[in-house]
């Protein structure tokens, strides 16, 4: 398992994936996005091909937050951008049900969390560089 680690660490630190998912993630997106919007023309309305995009643009995020490394912190902020993004695609299907207020209770103070601790944090922090 810590090889393993140690190869996708060596994958993501290396330009080549960074640029092939630079390159094909928003080709990717633009033909779902259009499917999306084609379908919804014709009165369908499925939230499949949205969430794919947005999960897409995540993980390209991720890559690049790796790729520069981007510290802790934020890195934690596009994982959280990334579990909202999932919540509220999970959210449009009713997936939460009853526990919708519980949830958005516990992002809501995820989310001020990260954001104090970004400006306690402020921007001295080398965070990229």
């Amino acid at each position: 398992m810590k090889n393993l680690l140690a190869r996708i660490r060596f994958a993501l630190n290396g330009n080549r994936l960074l640029v092939k998912a630079m390159k094909y993630i928003p080709v990717i997106c633009t033909g779902l996005v259009t499917i999306h919007i084609a379908l919804l023309l014709l009165g369908f309305y499925e939230p499949v091909t949205i969430s794919l995009c947005v999960t897409l643009c995540v993980a390209l995020l991720i890559l690049l937050s790796i790729r520069f490394r981007f510290c802790k912190l934020h890195l934690a902020m596009v994982v959280y951008m990334a579990l909202m993004t999932m919540c509220v695609c999970i959210q449009k299907l009713n997936g939460f049900g009853n526990a919708i207020t519980t949830v958005r209770l516990i992002m809501l103070i995820i989310g001020i969390v990260l954001f104090v601790l970004a400006i306690i944090k402020g921007n001295n922090d080398g965070c990229g560089e």
